[in-house]
């Protein structure tokens, strides 16, 4: 196998290992429930805003 060609096999398993490991961290369990968290937080607030206004 040439060089060339393995350095390219290699690029493509890289590029295609971080981008199972984004999904992994995307997806998880602890990320969503932060999501969720921030998210009533920021409705909350907003809720605040418009009913001193």
């Amino acid at each position: 196998m040439s060089p060339t060609l393995s350095l390219i096999i290699g690029i493509v398993l890289a590029l295609a290992g971080f981008g199972m490991m984004i999904f992994a961290f995307s997806s998880s369990p602890m990320f969503k429930k932060n999501r969720v968290k921030l998210r009533k937080q920021r409705t909350e607030q907003n809720q605040s805003r418009r009913e001193e206004a």
